[in-house]
């Protein structure tokens, strides 16, 4: 069978080849549009001659080897709806809920009228610039572009594409944001604000510093109400980040008081809770926690007349709190969940004690000459 040969039409570069029909008899040829010669080397579009018979060569092996897939060439939006389907059985509710936030909210509708194979890279490139045109922080267009190379990539691995237009777009740089928390007095005001339904979900997340997921995931025999514990542990509806995070958080009894009551109210008032969670929606389910920011906390947070912060910058609050109070680094990483002690240091060390505060002072007590004879008799045993 011919290798195939590369083809410049205008300035657009093609690779033309011929694969095996349907019947096995005869072949078909095939024209891969690869990019263009007429824009600069480094721009998504860019490709020549040796590009092209890099692809052919690909080509030529799979077909050799009978790896080659001929799948016909479908609407983006209709495999991104079989990635969900197919992702929901492999992935956490939550990460299942991100992916199709992504999707349906700005992914889809701008690749809406487009095949697959219809995507060039160029196309990607501008998606992610006319986020950040669009004012979306370069944080977030970084998560934006992860799930659309994680569908194109599947697009791959599947036979849909050979290779993925996303896949040399670089993400955009991103800049490390200053933390943002809330003082224990401003928590209490949000507190008072937040909506009924969701008032304890707020005080759980603030006075135990729990991730999200870990909390919409909890189920009521993960809190003994005896020793005055809540759980963070497999349950069977959320995977735990790692091994660290499998953990006990004291309650305080200001929030063992408000859980109690919010169980007594739950049994009373709501008919269905299969999977016997602690917090809910209105109907029983599993909170989407892309609802929590925009329904729930900035709501909350302008009838109180506090600045804006995430759900997430309440566990920063309960790990400031703790820290600011004196409390030992490595308990205070042991109930956030972190791996390691260094992590919690990186992500707080503004709030830990000032080293540099009266260091002449001490510095001068330590080697004055009484101290440096008993340190030095000290040192001799």
């Amino acid at each position: 069978m011919a290798r195939g040969a590369p083809v410049l039409k205008g300035n657009v570069w093609y690779a033309v080849y011929r694969v095996p029909a349907d019947d096995g008899k005869k072949c078909k040829q095939k024209w891969a549009r690869i990019g263009r010669n007429d824009v600069k080397k480094g721009h998504p579009d860019y490709a020549t001659k040796k590009m092209v018979e890099a692809y052919l060569d690909e080509i030529s092996i799979s077909i050799t080897q009978g790896t080659y897939v001929n799948l016909p060439d479908i609407r983006f939006s209709e495999f991104a709806k079989s990635f969900i389907e197919a992702h929901a059985a492999r992935v956490r509710e939550s990460t299942l809920c991100k992916y199709k936030t992504h999707l349906d909210y700005r992914i889809i509708p701008f690749f809406k009228h487009r095949t697959l194979k219809g995507i060039k890279p160029l196309d990607v490139e501008k998606f992610l610039t006319g986020l950040i045109a669009e004012g979306m922080s370069p944080n977030n267009a970084k998560k934006y572009l992860a799930t659309l190379k994680m569908v194109l990539r599947r697009a791959v691995e599947l036979g849909y594409l050979m290779k993925s237009p996303a896949g040399f777009i670089k993400p955009p740089r991103t800049t490390k944001t200053e933390m943002n928390y809330l003082s224990p007095s401003e928590i209490q005001l949000l507190i008072e604000d937040t909506n009924e339904h969701y008032k304890t979900l707020i005080m759980s997340a603030a006075y135990t510093g729990a991730r999200q997921g870990e909390l919409l995931g909890l189920q009521w025999d993960d809190i003994d109400f005896n020793s005055g514990y809540i759980y963070i542990r497999p349950n069977g509806i959320r995977d735990l980040k790692s091994a660290a995070a499998n953990r006990k958080i004291p309650m305080i009894p200001e929030l063992k008081k408000a859980l109690q009551a919010h169980q007594l109210k739950q049994m009373v008032e709501q008919s269905k809770n299969p999977k016997n969670l602690v917090f809910t929606n209105t109907v029983g389910n599993i909170i989407n926690p892309s609802n929590l920011d925009s329904r729930v906390l900035k709501p909350a947070l302008t009838l109180a007349g506090l600045r804006s912060v995430r759900f997430h910058d309440l566990r920063h609050s309960y790990a400031t709190a703790l820290l600011s109070s004196g409390e030992p680094l490595r308990y205070v990483s042991k109930l956030l969940g972190h791996s390691d002690a260094s992590i919690t240091l990186k992500v707080y060390s503004h709030v830990l004690p000032e080293t540099e505060v009266d260091a002449h002072e001490r510095h001068a007590r330590i080697f004055a000459p009484s101290k440096a004879l008993e340190l030095d008799r000290c040192y001799r045993c």
